[in-house]
């Protein structure tokens, strides 16, 4: 009677070595590109949450049938001439018109933190400025663009663009400065 040798189940130290070898080069080339995607989410997060203030402010501005204005704040309580709307932003109902948030009047229909520290919004062209106020016809009579940015080299971002009928639109791959 033979007897038979017993085979082992199992991976050698050399077959390990290679697989965690080659799951490292897949890794390293894997990680910058979720560093951009995680980039380019802020971004888009950023945008959307500054296009739906405005959304808002119109919307309410037509159902409140008196002005609803949104502001640059930095603290949620006052609006400021700040240069970057990445700071904060404050969207109240503005029923004397006098495009200042009067806590006594009504409270904040939003308040927004400022942004990530890696991004920024400022204006770039026409006659948006630190505030934005809807008349009840939904109209703003403000033109101009937004950019947000981040801090990446390639310097790409979005432009949030203005007409004076109030609506907004958001165009992708903008340079920025």
């Amino acid at each position: 009677m033979q007897v038979q040798p017993s085979r082992r189940l199992g991976f050698t130290v050399i077959e390990l070595l290679v697989t965690i070898a080659i799951a490292a080069i897949v890794m390293g080339l894997a990680v910058p590109s979720f560093n951009s995607a995680i980039k380019n989410n802020r971004l888009t997060a950023e945008v959307n949450m500054f296009v739906g203030a405005l959304n808002l402010a119109r919307s309410e501005a037509i159902k409140r049938n008196y002005n609803v204005a949104i502001c640059r704040s930095n603290d949620g309580v006052t609006c400021v001439n700040l240069d970057d709307w990445a700071q904060g932003w404050l969207v109240f109902g503005d029923q004397n018109n006098n495009g200042i948030f009067d806590p006594g009047e009504a409270p904040p229909l939003r308040i927004q933190d400022g942004a990530k520290p890696q991004i920024t919004m400022t204006r770039t062209a026409g006659t948006v400025t630190s505030l934005i106020s809807y008349k009840p016809t939904g109209m703003n009579g403000k033109t101009g663009t937004i950019k947000v940015c981040d801090d990446r080299a390639e310097a790409v971002g979005k432009s949030i663009v203005f007409v004076t009928t109030g609506r907004v639109q958001v165009k992708s791959n903008q340079s920025c400065p």
